[in-house]
């Protein structure tokens, strides 16, 4: 080693993960330190011989996990810095190259993985103590999986052959190679890696060992791996992170159950229930052993417990036999963590088939929105996922219900179309909230955030799919177009018209018999309502039902490329009427919703009793995509064009009566904003 520090540490951290979404493994925690700080450690008692720490990433990371951020907060005291490489590499040996060649780091270098820690020393003394071309240290590969491991064959110290996953060619004893391997030209590694065939370090490092270049083995006695799970719950509970609380029963849970409990007798464990507790403790659980057993014989039953090996931390006997109930608060520090949670099991049926999870997931970011539901994006212990979540507090026909029966459609969607929603990973209940996740789509965008040429396009595809799959599953029984209306005026409307009569700003433009927005006339909603009543809510209402997305807005639509999915699907029955989508979707094309919605502007310059005059106008609506909504709901409906459009502008002043209550909760302006919207276009509506 030259005087001086002249070693620069890297750390490949460019993994993708089998699917997209994964979490980003550098950043998973373990104790209070996360993998790449755990890595790190390892090095700190080597500082004076370090040039520089290079952590090396994928731009999508950057974006994603802001890395450089968490880097810098990480190791603010250590030289260091972070190489983003623009596009993922064929393995991670391309990774080290790419990164090189980018940073122009070719000289004396440690390659290290982040899901190990290791006594670093022994390499350092090798690098110091002699000249070979490369250190490897090496791992007993007794007990260990083959298929994780590079090998090395070793004699006398010096390694005469390498492979990836497999024996390799070579003499001597067969070790594992640790991937914290030292080179003392990362040059030459890159200029024997052939990037359009090697993935692996190893490849390189098996041409310079042929080449005659010195690779020396150096045995590992000290190391943590945490590239498997277990390992990684191992070494959590080895730092004695204490994960949780499981207060647990001992007769008939644990051991067989005795109606006269006798001391001087050996417990009889139920198969598999002292084993799935001991995992437990093993995973930094704190077990509390709870009985109604004499507590004044509570010594003799400690040395039942200890002769038949059951692991727990404390004891609490002399509790009642009757139920038992468990309080306790849901921390702020952790709001996606559950702090009550029971299971009942049957006498005797023990614990083997329970299932505690002891990693929790960590809240990334929090999307925004007008839902009635949180929708945040989160890490658990392997991927990046989107949770919509509700509190069971407050009214739950519009939190709970709701949630559930967005679900239940998201479900059914996947049924009718794999590729047409998000994969979805199952639903949480329990007595504070209800939540479900589904995949989380980085590389997709909203398509109201689209270029207008890849929005049509990606509107029409989604049209395809929905017109086959979705609007084409008709009610196998006929439908009173009347009944359909009434009852949706009733539940809907109705309701909405008299709460808005009765606000101070809303009231005169649902009352008056004229109003005036933007310099224009238009007769009030409540005479529009009635407008529509003497037409005939019948001939208005729809002449079949369908499934139907309910909420089928720009925000709900996400596109890459020629994927396009849906989410948030709501406010439709099993089966319901197809202009609930063509509202929806021109609630978005017509009004240009998202960009009203969302605004922090004042919406008006003048808003006054009836009259109102928007100061944040919207442009015109895109001619082609109305058309490409209105061709679609033709064929859907088999009715004239212009009919359809007119059908379709009214069921989307229903969509914008119905949320002006959600609107209001954001503020006066905005509920006033979809209500003028509503008027305008059903009056243009029933003119035709």
């Amino acid at each position: 080693m030259s005087a001086g520090p002249s070693v620069s540490v890297l750390f490949p951290m460019a993994e993708q993960g089998p699917r997209a979404g994964y979490k980003y493994r550098p950043f998973i925690d373990i104790g209070n330190d996360t993998l790449i700080e755990a890595a790190v450690r390892s090095f700190r008692p080597h500082l004076d011989a370090i040039k520089e720490f290079v952590f090396i990433c994928l731009e999508e990371h950057e974006a994603l996990h802001q890395v450089s951020q968490r880097i810098d907060a990480m190791f603010p005291e250590l030289p260091h810095r972070v190489v983003r490489l623009a596009a993922p590499t064929r393995g991670p040996g391309a990774t080290i190259v790419a990164a090189a060649r980018q940073a122009q780091v070719l000289g004396e270098a440690i390659i290290c993985d982040v899901d190990h820690a290791l006594d670093v020393t022994p390499i350092f003394k090798a690098i110091r103590e002699n000249h070979a071309d490369a250190i490897l240290p090496t791992w007993n590969l007794r007990g260990e999986d083959l298929k994780c491991w590079s090998v090395a064959a070793v004699s006398d110290g010096r390694v005469n052959g390498i492979a990836e996953k497999r024996l390799p060619e070579g003499t001597g004893e067969f070790v594992g190679v640790i991937g914290c391997s030292f080179v003392r030209s990362l040059g030459n590694v890159v200029e024997m890696f052939d990037v359009n065939v090697d993935t692996h370090m190893s490849n390189a490092f098996e041409k310079m060992i042929a080449r005659g270049q010195v690779f020396r083995s150096v045995p590992i006695a000290e190391a943590e791996f945490f590239g498997e799970a277990k390992k990684l719950r191992e070494a959590r509970a080895r730092r004695d992170v204490r994960v949780g609380t499981i207060f647990c029963d001992i007769d008939g849970v644990l051991v067989e159950h005795e109606d006269v409990p006798d001391f001087t007798k050996p417990l009889k464990p139920i198969a598999g229930s002292v084993e799935r507790l001991r995992e437990w403790a093993d995973r930094g659980f704190e077990i509390v052993l709870i009985t109604a057993r004499d507590q004044a014989k509570e010594q003799l039953l400690r040395e039942r417990l200890v002769e038949a090996d059951v692991p727990f931390h404390r004891l609490v006997a002399g509790l009642p036999s009757g139920p038992r109930f468990l309080v306790n608060d849901r921390k702020p520090s952790a709001a996606l963590v559950p702090q009550a949670v029971a299971f009942e099991v049957g006498r005797d049926q023990g614990i083997s088939h329970l299932e505690i999870a002891s990693a929790y997931p960590s809240i990334r970011r929090r999307f925004k929105g007008g839902s009635f539901a949180e929708t945040l994006l989160i890490e658990d212990e392997e991927k990046l996922l989107v949770r919509k979540r509700v509190s069971k507090a407050g009214n739950l026909s519009l939190g709970y219900s709701r949630l559930k029966n967005q679900y239940r459609t998201m479900e059914r969607f996947s049924r009718l179309s794999k590729k047409l929603v998000p994969a979805l990973y199952g639903e949480h209940e329990n007595s504070f909230e209800y939540s479900y996740d589904m995949e989380f789509l980085p590389n997709h965008r909203a398509i109201g955030d689209l270029p207008i040429d890849e929005r049509h396009g990606a509107l029409a595809k989604l049209l395809d799919i929905v017109g086959e799959r979705v609007h084409g599953t008709r009610s196998p029984a006929p439908v009173s177009s009347g009944d359909w209306m009434h009852a949706h005026f009733a539940s809907k409307i109705y309701p909405k018209l008299d709460a808005m009569q009765k606000h101070p700003r809303l009231g005169p433009l649902v009352s008056s018999a004229e109003v005036y927005i933007d310099g224009k006339t238009y007769p009030g909603l409540g005479a529009l309502i009635a407008k529509a009543e003497t037409i005939g809510l019948s001939a208005l209402g729809p002449n079949f039902l369908c499934a139907v997305h309910g909420d089928l807005t720009f925000e709900n639509i996400l596109c890459n490329g020629d994927d396009v999915r849906v989410i948030d699907m709501d406010g439709s029955d099993y089966f319901d009427a197809p202009e609930l989508d063509f509202g929806k979707l021109l609630q978005s094309v017509l009004t240009h919703y998202e960009s009203w919605a969302h605004s922090d502007e004042t919406l008006f310059d003048v808003l006054h009793g009836e009259q109102a005059v928007r100061k944040l106008r919207m442009p015109e609506p895109d001619a082609a995509m109305v058309k490409l909504c209105v061709d679609h709901w033709a064929d859907v409906f088999v009715q004239h064009k212009d009919e359809v459009y007119r059908r379709g502008c009214f069921f989307m002043a229903l969509h914008l009566i119905r949320m002006v209550p959600f609107r209001l909760n954001v503020s006066d302006d905005q509920a006033c904003y979809a209500l003028c919207h509503a008027i305008e276009w059903m009056s243009k509506s029933l003119e035709g």
